[in-house]
């Protein structure tokens, strides 16, 4: 009412009024329809977050005082606007007449939204008459002559030219606020219609009130727009800062209101789409519309139609593209679609697994529709506010196994899977086919929505799946596709790879794949058509055509099927792969097994007369493995590696035709692959104690040494039984004829079994040095006494102790390692051992002649207990086989000799080679420390410098 006196007022001052005056009554009309759209705002909105909280405040609150009183004084407001409403009175400036991002709440917003439209022209056209008549002053001002210009006239034309710019600044920002109010009014209507429409008692207004809403954000989204075009202008001064964050404001709580009634449209929706569909893992209910006689209106809608058809109008607000994250319609099909997948299709395709399948899944499965009337059906939204009414009879779909005789189509052995899986195929078609016809009401879009959602569709993520499905040497279940392709497309390629394709095949059935081939690939096809067909498949996802017989099979279950021959190879290496793992993971290590068949000591023994028991040597010894002990785990895995080259040279596999010459090369690859993963597992497994008991690392170094041994002849054990090489034949058999060996892997288990028989070996010297080493420090010092001392005891403890430990890894080694290679390694720890009292006596000073008797009785004790370490059936024996494996054995022997012969018995000795293992400085240090000065020692001495 306020508004309209004031045009009044302005309507017969037009042609009188100055042009700033006029300029002045267009900016207070519009301030006072700012007032009032500020306190309806104020009186009835509530903003989330924060803002104007009044809503539901009673009535003569002290706010609702203070508003009225300045109400009243806006209508009284003089052309100068010195009585203005608090949240306008900072400032005269027409910047603040920008508080008109309003809502108008009230109790006819219709009309008097329609008043404020009729009076925002009116003042819109005012402002058109100010610019016109702006635009005529400066033609005449620029028809003045310059020449007849003075100063005082020019300064009167350059003032009126600035007044001119300001007030065309002071126009264009009301008409981007009038724009702004317009927008703000058309968002209101459409608010305001859509409550009205979507409380009608029957929920066929909803898609109406959705498309209202979607209005209002359109129109609020232009508001939006102007707003934003202005704020750079407002900006610049701080009234205009503060006047935009007041219109910012309360645009926002305008989308608040927008954003209130979304979620209670798509609460409402929802609903809808809950009660209309009825699942359980035995059927699938529809609510149909009821037939409407006479009624042909758009919006007469009901169910399911009504409520996809508003969920899409909610998708398509410009709010909805300003946050790519909420979907509604796809978020709508997304938890419709993962209900149908939980608890239909998930467990079905469940049941198809080989741990799970049963007799039933063999038989097919029948379905059968029935409809029921039900005339009643009240439903109330999930916040409780409102009630929709639909009505309509049920359809519902059920199914249930058939029975045996009811599947008269037989199948052999092989494939009894494949005409399960057939079955599982033909009821996801069936399945599919009632939820696009009556579930998804045919509509191409929301097909697509669920399709993507169980059967995915991006091509490049399923090909590099099953480019690692080859590299699978484990278990199919390491291949990771993902939600995002399909909830359905990897549980059914895991049930394929399991079910379908046989874990092994009889030579003599290999032909039978073929057949079980095309089997597959007709189900596949057929179902990938109907999916196709239905939209589930959109055309060109998976680069294919229904129409086309030469289907490309992008699609990775027909893909799957059509590469069924070359699964099959792939799944027998997986499946022996698999084996192998488990044979090394899952059995006892420690278990050991006799293997070799040359025995050094056994020859000994059978010719106890001859000198040098190789004289019975055949000449063959150099190619025979000798008698040791491996771990069962190894003998296993080579039986399974023969039997898998066994397996890829059978005659009748390699002559299976063209669809399986790949089988022969994967099962070689596999064979040798089994030997990697040997090398692979055992030593991580293993290597701890690998590390710090003397036995596992042996049974490794003998395992090594096992299959380095008969690698060096596997290759050529196999070769000559691949096929012979023909004119004309298969290129690949030619090639594995020729390149198949495994002396390539000779090297690396020789340097395996040298790691750890030799890092075992080091350990058990650093063991000795601790044991030995640390008591011995001070003998070749105490040997200077002439009576017994500490050292002395200390140095016979030492040397039992040491030889406690070397016994102690003798006897864990003796069982395990061959002949040859126990006594190398145990010479090895007694050169140790014995080095440490040489090391001791030959630093010497002096030895006393008690210090002889007692370093003469300590040497004896050391070799009566090395020699006893050594394997032979006498002493002379193991004297032998210590001499012959311990590089200090000699020297040691000479040291104790010494300490207890004269000069004269050192002369003999001399001649008899008994020093032979001693150098000359080292014989003429201890003659110096164990004799006095005398003619005897220099001619000794002199002899051994001479020579």
């Amino acid at each position: 009412a306020t508004m309209m006196s004031t045009m009044e007022d302005i309507a017969p001052s037009v042609g009188t009024m100055s042009m700033r005056s006029r300029l002045r009554a267009a900016k207070k009309a519009v301030r006072e329809a700012t007032e009032q759209a500020l306190k309806a705002a104020e009186s009835e909105e509530t903003l989330i977050g924060g803002g104007l909280e009044t809503l539901g405040k009673p009535p003569g609150d002290a706010n609702d005082m203070k508003f009225k009183s300045t109400s009243t004084e806006a209508t009284s407001l003089s052309t100068d606007g010195e009585n203005m409403h608090p949240n306008l009175a900072s400032e005269l400036d027409d910047g603040a007449s920008f508080e008109l991002g309003m809502q108008l709440f009230g109790d006819d917003v219709a009309a008097i939204e329609s008043e404020v439209s009729a009076k925002l022209d009116t003042v819109e056209a005012e402002l058109t008459k100010i610019m016109n008549a702006e635009k005529a002053q400066k033609q005449r001002s620029n028809d003045i002559s310059e020449d007849s210009k003075g100063d005082q006239q020019r300064d009167v034309i350059m003032a009126n030219i600035s007044d001119e710019h300001a007030t065309k600044l002071e126009i264009q920002k009301l008409t981007i606020k009038i724009s702004f109010l317009r927008e703000c009014s058309k968002a209101r209507v459409s608010l305001d219609k859509s409550g009205s429409v979507s409380i009608s008692p029957s929920g066929d207004g909803l898609v109406e009130a959705s498309t209202l809403l979607a209005r209002a954000e359109e129109s609020l989204g232009k508001a939006e727009a102007g707003l934003a075009t202005a704020s750079e202008k407002m900006l610049q001064t701080d009234t205009g800062a503060k006047e935009l964050e007041v219109a910012e404001r309360i645009v926002d709580s305008i989308r608040v209101q927008i954003r209130r009634r979304r979620v209670d449209f798509l609460a409402r929706a929802s609903t809808i789409l809950d009660a209309c569909i009825q699942v359980t893992p035995t059927s699938i209910s529809v609510r149909l519309p009821p037939p409407q006689k006479g009624i042909s209106s758009t919006h007469s809608s009901q169910g399911l139609e009504a409520a996809f058809d508003a969920i899409q109008e909610l998708s398509k607000s410009p709010m909805e593209k300003k946050d790519k994250t909420v979907r509604y319609l796809e978020e709508s099909i997304h938890l419709l679609t993962s209900k149908l997948h939980s608890i239909i299709l998930d467990p079905l395709i469940s049941g198809y697994e080989r741990s799970n399948i049963t007799k039933d899944y063999h038989k097919g499965w029948k379905f059968s529709e029935s409809t029921k009337d039900d005339s009643t059906g009240l439903l109330r939204t999930r916040s409780g506010a409102s009630a929709t009414t639909i009505k309509g009879p049920i359809l519902m779909l059920s199914w249930s196994a058939k029975d045996p005789e009811a599947d008269a189509s037989k199948s052999d052995s092989h494939d009894s899977n494949i005409v399960a899986w057939t079955h599982a195929l033909e009821f996801i078609s069936s399945f599919m086919g009632f939820v696009y016809e009556r579930v998804l009401l045919k509509r191409q879009p929301l097909c697509n929505i669920a399709g993507r959602i169980l059967f995915g569709n991006s091509t490049d993520q399923y090909d590099s799946a099953f480019s690692a499905m080859k590299l699978e040497g484990l278990t199919i279940g390491s291949v990771k596709i993902g939600e995002q392709n399909g909830l359905l497309t990897k549980k059914m390629l895991d049930i394929m790879w399991d079910v379908c394709i046989p874990k092994a095949l009889p030579s003599t059935d290999l032909h039978a794949l073929s057949g079980m081939a095309l089997k597959l690939q007709m189900s596949t096809r057929q179902f990938e058509d109907d999916l196709h067909q239905w939209g589930f498949l959109m055309q060109n996802s998976f680069g294919a055509t229904t129409d086309d017989s030469n289907l490309p099979n992008m699609f990775p279950i027909s893909d799957f099927a059509n590469n069924f021959v070359l699964k099959f190879s792939e799944k027998r290496r997986s499946m022996i792969l698999s084996e192998g793992r488990d044979l090394l993971l899952k059995n006892d290590y420690h278990v050991t097994v006799k293997v070799g068949t040359y025995s050094p000591e056994k020859i000994e023994s059978d010719n106890e007369d001859s000198v040098d028991f190789g004289d019975r040597d055949d000449g063959m010894s150099v190619f025979q493995l000798h008698e040791c002990a491996i771990s069962q785990v190894a003998s296993n895995l080579l039986g399974l590696c023969r039997k898998t080259m066994e397996e890829a040279t059978d005659h009748q596999v390699n002559n299976a035709g063209p669809s399986l010459a790949l089988l022969p090369p994967t099962l070689y690859r596999t064979a040798r692959e089994l030997l990697d993963l040997y090398r692979a597992i055992v030593p991580a497994a293993h290597w701890s104690e690998v590390s710090t008991i003397p036995r596992t690392a042996a049974v490794l170094h003998n395992d090594c040494v096992f299959f380095a041994h008969h690698l060096l002849s596997f290759g050529n054990e196999f070769r000559a039984k691949f096929p012979p090489i023909t004119e004309g034949g298969d290129v690949q058999g030619k090639v594995i004829r020729q390149m198949c060996t495994f002396v390539d892997l000779v090297p690396p288990f020789r340097s395996l079994a040298d790691k750890a028989l030799g890092d075992m070996i080091e350990r058990q010297k650093f063991q000795l040095m601790d044991i030995v080493a640390s008591r011995l420090e001070m003998l070749g010092k105490a040997v200077e006494s002439n009576e017994n001392v500490t050292e002395w005891t200390d140095a016979e403890t030492a040397l039992t102790a040491g030889l406690y430990h070397l016994r102690h890894i003798a006897q864990a080694w003796r069982p395990i390692l061959s002949h040859d290679v126990f006594a190398r390694a145990m010479g090895n720890l007694v050169d140790t051992l014995l080095l440490f009292f040489l090391d001791q006596i030959m630093k010497a000073k002096a030895i006393s002649v008690p210090a002889s008797h007692f370093l003469s009785a300590l040497f004896r004790d050391a070799i009566r207990g090395t020699a006893d370490l050594f394997d032979g059936s006498s002493y002379e024996k193991k004297i032998k086989a210590a001499s012959t494996n311990c590089e200090l054995w000699g020297r040691f022997i000479g040291v104790g000799k010494f300490v207890d012969m004269s000069l004269a018995d050192i002369n003999v000795g001399l001649s008899e080679g008994v020093f032979k293992s001693v150098t000359g400085s080292e014989l003429s240090q201890l003659i110096l420390a164990a004799f006095d000065h005398s003619d005897k020692r220099a001619k000794l001495l002199h002899a051994l410098a001479s020579e």
